[in-house]
């Protein structure tokens, strides 16, 4: 059931440990396949209400974070979006299409059709869902860690913003 922070709250400190260890997302395709399956496994247990999913954009061409978003609750990136420019680290506004032919709008990829662990969970979980994704090469190490940190910090208030 869905009840008042922090009712329940799971975390997976690091769902991809090969993308961490050798700095990428992708890897061997069984492992990675596996690990997918682990979280569908965990989520049909937990079922959750609201994920917050940390990413680093290794590829990203412009010095600043933006969000996916897969669920309809607009407050949500919005409170998170708004702490980080409040914290003074750079949001991307407005873009071209990402290298998956993706557009950010106002810091946000609002509901992309793209086969993630993150669409899943909205689609059939029906979890309201926040990526962050940070330049992994263009920021350093410590901007990254406190812009995750910020989006952590969010979380009582999210579960809140979830709850209604």
């Amino acid at each position: 059931a869905h009840g008042t922070f922090p009712d329940y709250c799971l975390v997976i400190p690091c769902a991809n440990p090969l993308g961490l260890t050798y700095g990428r997302r992708y890897g061997d395709k069984d492992i990675y396949e596996e690990m997918q399956a682990s979280l569908k496994r965990l989520a049909e247990v937990y079922s959750p209400r609201l994920v917050l999913d940390l990413h680093e954009d290794d590829e990203a061409e412009e010095a600043g974070a933006y969000l996916y978003h897969h669920g309809s609750n607009t407050f949500l990136p919005e409170l998170l979006l708004l702490r980080w420019r409040n914290a003074g680290l750079r949001v991307i506004v407005n873009d071209a299409d990402t290298r998956f032919a993706e557009r950010i709008w106002n810091g946000v990829i609002h509901n992309p059709p793209d086969g993630s662990i993150d669409a899943w969970l909205h689609d059939n979980c029906g979890a309201e869902v926040l990526v962050t994704e940070t330049p992994s090469k263009l920021w350093p190490k410590k901007t990254r860690i406190r812009a995750q940190d910020i989006a952590l910090s969010c979380i009582p208030e999210l579960w809140r913003l979830c709850a209604h």
